[in-house]
């Protein structure tokens, strides 16, 4: 069940509630506490007449102070209850006419009450004037029966009206919510959104440094081969000058190593082998390294340096 559903149903039982309440309340204070129906004068006898006036409450409450105005001043004799009640005369002129006002002090609760009003003339219901006294009563004329749709259609009216009140009132409540939650789920996409672009912006800044400090390694990478081939080739270099004054001097000692075997050789009187007295020589001195073969390490280095000419 969707969240737009469940707000719809909310929205339809605090209506139906609200509208129940209210009509409670129009139920108290508007509907009727009772109905007071006045019927139509009958002639029972020569010069005797009867009009017959109904009084019921409907409601929890006493109907106090009745007044019931004829147009005639008629001896509460002459006035028959079914059941027994208290009425009072009141001295009073009814209009331009002698009259008479009668008043019943109480009407108990749910009580039903039928008055017989006896006369020698005719009295027309029209002229019966009920004076309710703050008392919330129908007053009916059985000669002036409206219709059902007529009685209530004052009430449905009313009804229409509340219920069009609060219809509105609960849709305007519910359109409200809805567009503040329109605005809230927007500006938490506007948020959403400013953080991937913020998120979004530092990535990048940070792919810059990444990138400029990958290019700053690189540059020093390739100062320091080049420094390392510079040293490579200084080494080479001066490896080559070292073997070629290397290679001079082993001549050099071979040349005299020669010719010290051929003096020894021929002066000699003992029979030791010259190189023998070659190895008592190195053996002194420690010139070990001078019987390598400086020829052929030179004729190496030289092919080496070639190579390295040739690759630079």
């Amino acid at each position: 069940m969707t969240k737009k559903v469940i707000e719809t149903i909310i929205s339809a039982l605090v209506l139906g509630a609200l509208t129940l309440v209210f009509n409670l309340f129009i139920s108290y204070f508007f509907i009727e506490k009772g109905t007071v129906r006045i019927g139509e004068p009958v002639q029972i006898g020569q010069n005797q007449f009867q009009i017959s006036i109904s009084l019921v409450n409907t409601s929890n409450k006493n109907i106090d102070n009745l007044e019931i105005k004829l147009p005639l001043n008629v001896l509460t004799d002459d006035i028959f209850v079914s059941q027994p009640i208290i009425i009072n005369k009141l001295n009073t002129n009814y209009g331009n006419h002698s009259g008479g006002v009668y008043q019943i002090p109480k009407i108990a609760s749910h009580e039903k009450l039928t008055m017989i009003v006896s006369s020698p003339v005719r009295i027309e219901s029209s002229q019966i004037v009920i004076n309710n006294n703050g008392n919330n009563l129908e007053i009916e004329y059985l000669d002036k029966i409206s219709s059902p749709f007529k009685k209530n259609i004052g009430l449905w009216i009313i009804n229409a009206l509340i219920f069009t009140v609060l219809f509105g009132l609960t849709s305007y409540i519910a359109d409200n919510r809805r567009q503040k939650q329109h605005r809230e789920l927007i500006e938490s996409i506007e948020k959403s959104k400013k953080e991937i672009q913020d998120e979004k912006e530092w990535m990048s800044n940070r792919f810059d440094e990444y990138h400029n400090e990958k290019a700053l390694l690189v540059e020093k990478t390739n100062r320091l081969e080049q420094q390392v081939q510079k040293i490579h080739d200084s080494h080479i270099k001066w490896k080559v000058i070292y073997q070629s004054k290397l290679r001079d001097y082993s001549k050099e000692l071979n040349f005299w190593r020669d010719t010290i075997r051929k003096i020894v050789y021929k002066s000699s009187e003992s029979k030791i082998e010259s190189s023998d007295l070659i190895n008592i020589v190195t053996k002194n001195l420690q010139t070990y390294h001078t019987k390598i073969d400086a020829e052929e390490n030179f004729e190496s280095l030289i092919i080496m340096s070639k190579i390295f000419t040739e690759e630079s």
